[in-house]
């Protein structure tokens, strides 16, 4: 009886990696040069919903909120917007809902334990940091790039393991994050900067790797998320004049990256668009089309909760987004809100914020929660690791420390 009791968790355990695994990497040979479809995460999610029905319990707090959520999608396209309804976005969102919940039912059949998450998250890390190397040994002695995607502005603009740099240092930083969070669970209190660095070189610089050499702004924003989570009454007045100077040198630093990050956030807090794109165009693709389509939301209108449809938002973006082709559109949940309506919008960034918030982790947490769900969308893997691995975070806890059994609290 132990014996098929253990090779039932073997079984969930492998479940668990593939599912980590294939929402933390999108390979060169799996992903679409157009559109950066990953088909690899395509076929692993298309076995979501065979789990989650197999598995068979039904948790309300989870499961309940997001198959309401599900059909609400469904009714308030179906009825108010019948001539637009872009079932294939539709299915591709329930498939990363179902995703999801089956993820988190596989951990408790898996008993997954600290240890184990901290090691998937560190590997993973690694993996990113040596395929990265092998780009930039390749770029120094003009050999084929491996595991390339893309054309990017700049040779040193490398992807790794995922389709571009600036998804590199969110998918980083949300392991990082939870290897982290997971040390100080297994002691049992945070672990100082100095004593977590001491005891963790080879991550903390595979990390620091990654997210130096990328040569992506986001990188920095990154980094300064996680270094946050070492934050005290002691050293905040450091960190803030850090900071400051980091602002004051960054916008001419010779540094690419941290010119870049520093230019543009300073842009940002303007609120004017158009000095955003004149800043830094690839950024502002980010952050521009959210404020526009912000402004065209109307929360007083039937519409405005309803909303205007599947890609609406594509008959009008590249008018007031100079440097885009004509059909293509952006804004992520901005977008999102306005095309299928504040009713479903709302409910979502309401769920995925409860699931990421960490009370003893305001910053860091809030923080991965905007970058890589609020300006990302919901049809996207980062969006749906970061809200996967935060959950977890939070709600795992060890029930019995002799046998690492995890439950939710």
């Amino acid at each position: 009886m132990m014996i098929v009791l253990k090779t039932n968790y073997n079984f969930w355990k492998k479940i668990f990696y593939i599912i980590i695994i294939s929402l933390s990497i999108s390979p060169a040979f799996a992903t679409s040069d157009v559109d950066n479809r990953n088909y690899l995460l395509i076929a692993c999610m298309s076995i979501g919903p065979i789990l989650f029905l197999s598995i068979g319990t039904i948790k309300w707090k989870t499961d309940g909120l997001v198959l309401l959520l599900i059909s609400l999608i469904f009714i308030t396209q179906i009825l108010f917007n019948p001539q637009s309804v872009r079932w294939t976005s539709i299915f591709f969102s329930c498939m990363f809902f179902i995703y999801f919940l089956t993820a988190i039912k596989v951990v408790k059949k898996a008993r997954i334990n600290y240890s184990t998450l901290c090691n998937i998250t560190k590997y993973i890390i690694y993996a990113y940091a040596i395929v990265l190397i092998i780009q930039q040994i390749c770029v120094l002695t003009g050999l084929p790039i491996f595991n390339h995607i893309g054309v990017a502005e700049s040779k040193w603009k490398l992807n790794a393991l995922s389709a571009e740099p600036s998804h590199t240092s969110r998918y980083v930083g949300i392991l990082m994050y939870s290897f982290l969070h997971f040390k100080d669970k297994i002691v049992g209190y945070r672990i100082p900067f100095k004593e977590c660095f001491r005891k963790n070189q080879k991550i903390w610089m595979a990390f620091l790797w990654v997210i130096l050499t990328t040569v992506s702004g986001t990188a920095m924003i990154v980094l300064a998320l996680i270094l946050s989570r070492y934050l005290t009454k002691k050293n905040l007045i450091l960190a803030c004049t850090f900071l400051g100077i980091a602002f004051m040198v960054g916008v001419k630093s010779d540094m690419t990256a941290l010119r870049r990050s520093t230019s543009f956030l300073t842009a940002v807090m303007t609120g004017d668009t158009k000095l955003m794109m004149a800043t830094d165009h690839s950024a502002s693709v980010r952050v521009v089309p959210a404020i526009l389509c912000i402004e065209r939301i109307e929360p007083l209108s039937l519409r405005g909760w309803v909303g205007e449809g599947g890609g609406s938002t594509a008959t009008w973006m590249s008018n007031y987004m100079p440097g885009v082709p004509k059909g293509w559109s952006g804004g992520a949940m901005a977008s999102y809100a306005l095309e299928y309506g504040l009713l479903v919008s709302l409910l979502f960034i309401g769920l995925s914020f409860n699931w990421c918030y960490d009370k003893n982790n305001k910053l860091c947490t809030i923080g991965l929660w905007l970058i890589c769900v609020v300006l990302i969308g919901v049809n996207s893997q980062i969006a749906w690791l970061c809200i996967l691995m935060l959950y977890l975070d939070k709600n795992l806890s060890v029930r019995n420390e002799n046998k690492s059994i995890l439950q939710f609290t």
